[in-house]
């Protein structure tokens, strides 16, 4: 009978290897990636294809095979009693060699398409047989020697081989072998047409049971508290917002009078600022009229002084004091051939003292460059016809 290896395959966490019913055994060391939760919580889906490993060994050694994969991934602990260190395997193993043996020698090899598989999970060693159990044989009476080959041809040959140690000692072994493991539960059952034993680690089972109570009453605990804080801290809150806004109110009433005070402060400050300013100012432009009516008639007199015996000088302002003038339109207006030198150094003088000023200031020899009399040529005028 050939095998044929599936793409896909139902395993849990960690190993497992396969039995075939002729020589080719196939093992399979599960790297797990990717995996699709069961909803019975133990057993999960692989998406990608295994990995395989073929054993071309015949029937006879694949119970040692199976037996060793056991051993290489299951741990060992040691113990010390006295002065001597006592080595135990995490599972009763000669119980798993035996329950391995039985498998192989007792399966139903009738039903083609089907394997023994040795699985190991986290929680414990699964071994399934193809076939159900035998109708002679009750797996709850363990220590009554029990015997009964289903294979008439193939348990003989291993009973030769020394596979088999002794006709209705195996179940005998199994249940002595449990005693020394009290933490190790023993479970068997029919499923399909497969017979399964299962070493279960029970304080895993326990662990997992108590953390999930553990979890279930922390999280009862910590919501009750959690709802108790809330409501503590929102009738804290209500009352530090009823307080903030008592004092909110009464703080922008004061404000609100200190605000009003002193907007009255100031504006009586204002009024009194704006009445000195005034005074101040208007003294100011008094004292500043004043020194320069001074300055001026200090000027005057001086320039009066400089111009005493310059009767052209009055010439020239009397004549612009009617109408803007040309040089030429003064030098005919004064009774002269023609523009002179002197008439010419006399209207320099004159915009020098700003007596008088051209009306196209930007452009002094503009050919429509005329001459007026200024404030302070009129004023000096007004003082000369005063003296």
């Amino acid at each position: 009978m050939q095998f044929d290896f599936h793409e896909t395959i139902l395993w849990f966490q960690k190993k497992c290897v396969i039995l075939h019913s002729k020589e080719s055994v196939k093992t399979n060391v599960v790297n797990i990636k990717e995996l699709l939760k069961k909803p019975e919580g133990r057993r999960l889906e692989f998406k990608s294809e295994l990995p395989e490993h073929a054993i071309t060994t015949g029937i006879a050694t694949q119970a040692e095979e199976a037996y060793n994969f056991v051993l290489r991934h299951i741990n060992k602990g040691a113990t010390v009693e006295g002065i001597y260190t006592v080595s135990q395997w995490e599972y009763p193993i000669k119980a798993v060699r035996e329950a391995i043996r039985n498998a192989v020698v007792h399966r139903d090899y009738s039903l083609t398409g089907k394997d023994v598989k040795v699985a190991i999970y986290d929680d414990m060693i699964e071994i399934t047989s193809p076939g159900l159990l035998p109708p002679s044989i009750d797996f709850s009476a363990m220590e009554s020697r029990q015997s009964d080959a289903r294979n008439k041809v193939i348990a003989p040959v291993f009973k030769r081989l020394g596979i088999i140690d002794q006709w209705g000692n195996g179940l005998k072994l199994i249940s002595d072998e449990m005693k020394a493991y009290p933490k190790i539960g023993l479970h068997w059952r029919e499923t399909g047409l497969s017979f399964q034993i299962q070493f279960v680690k029970l304080d895993f089972v326990e662990g997992q049971e108590l953390g999930q109570d553990l979890q279930q009453e922390l999280g009862q605990n910590l919501g009750a508290d959690l709802q108790q804080k809330r409501a503590e801290f929102g009738a804290d809150l209500q009352q530090e917002r009823a307080e903030f806004g008592a004092d909110l109110q009464q703080k922008r009433a004061e404000l609100g009078v200190d605000l009003q005070q002193k907007r009255v402060e100031l504006g009586v400050d204002l009024q009194q600022k704006r009445v000195e300013l005034g005074v101040d100012l208007q003294q100011g432009i008094d004292l500043e009229k004043k020194e320069s009516r001074a300055e001026l008639r200090a000027e005057l007199q001086e320039l009066r002084a400089e111009l005493k015996n310059v009767t052209f000088c009055n010439n020239i302002l009397l004549q612009l004091q009617s109408n803007n003038m040309t040089k030429q339109e003064l030098a005919d207006a004064l009774s002269f051939e023609k523009i002179s030198g002197y008439m010419n150094r006399t209207i320099k003088t004159l915009l020098n003292q700003t007596l008088i000023e051209r009306t196209i200031p930007q452009t002094p020899n503009h050919p429509l460059q005329k001459f007026r009399i200024t404030q302070r040529g009129k004023m000096f005028l007004e003082l000369l016809t005063n003296q």
